[in-house]
């Protein structure tokens, strides 16, 4: 008997569409994805039935030597290199015969020979049953389980034109490697957890929305300069409180109008940060709250007012000295909260 023919036989593919539907949707995405591999019939049933939502994320991630494909953070596929293990099951992904084993917290684990490439396959195969593209990347790398971005960031790239964020994250890396990651133009958020050499330099300019960056040494003032992205966060900067009078400067004159959050870590001294600048001290008349990130808060009582030419205020909120560095926010906030007196 075929696969097809035994799908058939089974009491819950004999089942009206609107019953059907309702079973679908009681059960996991796991479940369903599982249901989907054992043949073609199984496939069309499970993809018709499925629960649409407009806000479902598929995750691709590299970590500690797994690649793994995950819809609305709930794993589906794991890569794993490896030799096939004796109690795999076999299971049908698109035309190829697979062997799967259960993964952690009820995955499907396969094991292949070369992962970049078989990590493709379960990409291949997700993005078509939930009909959406790669909304995330988590790239993570150590000496241990060493992973070159540039494979699953072309891959990727590839099959579409865009990606909402990445997480690069690496103990050790290289230089070339960061430099072809800061040229990738078509992620919204960049999260970069890298350490490159002492002498890295990028000279070019960022086209992200956000950006943060852990390591941000090499961060220059007309690497932000350039970014005009809507948030910025940079840590263990080594930006002078010179470069920064220079934003600030730059800033009223209308630089960086898509900025509305940055924050910097760095040695600061506020009278070389002023210097030249119209400010105005905000008392302590009540704490104020800033939403950032959609549904983030920032709450401080005190603060400098920097006017823009064209009326913009921006507040620049000075952190304790145990972990030196400065907000500066714009308002409105992101929830269009006006500026507060």
């Amino acid at each position: 008997m075929t696969s097809d023919s035994m799908v058939a036989t089974f009491p819950l593919f004999r089942l009206p569409y609107v019953a059907f539907s309702e079973v679908m949707n009681g059960i996991s995405l796991k479940e369903l994805v599982r249901m989907s591999l054992i043949s073609r019939n199984s496939y069309k049933s499970a993809k018709f039935a499925r629960r649409k939502s407009r806000n479902r994320m598929i995750l691709v991630a590299v970590h500690k030597g797994i690649a793994s494909v995950s819809v609305d953070y709930e794993r589906i596929f794991e890569v794993v290199q490896s030799s096939q293990p004796k109690d795999s099951e076999v299971l049908k992904l698109a035309e190829s015969a697979v062997p799967f084993v259960n993964g952690r917290n009820n995955s499907l684990r396969t094991f292949w020979g070369d992962k970049s490439m078989d990590i493709n396959r379960c990409i291949d195969y997700i993005t078509d049953f939930f009909n959406l593209p790669i909304d995330s990347l988590y790239l993570s790398a150590t000496e241990e389980y060493p992973t070159d971005p540039r494979l699953i960031v072309d891959n990727v790239f590839n099959r579409q034109e865009f990606v909402n964020r990445c997480l690069f994250e690496c103990d050790v890396t290289s230089d070339e490697e960061l430099t072809y990651f800061l040229n990738q133009r078509n992620i919204r958020i960049v999260h970069l957890d890298v350490k490159p050499s002492d002498e890295f330099a990028f000279n070019d300019s960022f086209h992200w929305n956000q950006f943060f960056v852990i390591h941000g040494f090499w961060v220059t003032l007309p690497n932000i300069l350039g970014m005009n992205c809507e948030s910025i966060v940079v840590k263990n900067s080594r930006i002078s409180n010179e470069n920064m009078n220079m934003f600030l400067k730059y800033w009223i004159k209308g630089g960086c109008p898509q900025l509305k959050y940055m924050l910097i870590m760095m040695q600061t001294d506020l009278e070389r940060i002023f210097e030249g600048v119209v400010v105005s001290k905000r008392e302590n008349n009540g704490q104020v709250s800033y939403t950032y990130f959609s549904d983030q808060i920032q709450y401080f009582t005190d603060g400098y007012d920097v006017q823009r030419e064209d009326g913009v205020m921006g507040t620049l909120i000075h952190l304790p000295n145990t972990q030196d560095g400065f907000y500066f926010v714009v308002w409105p906030d992101f929830a269009d909260k006006p500026y507060c007196v």
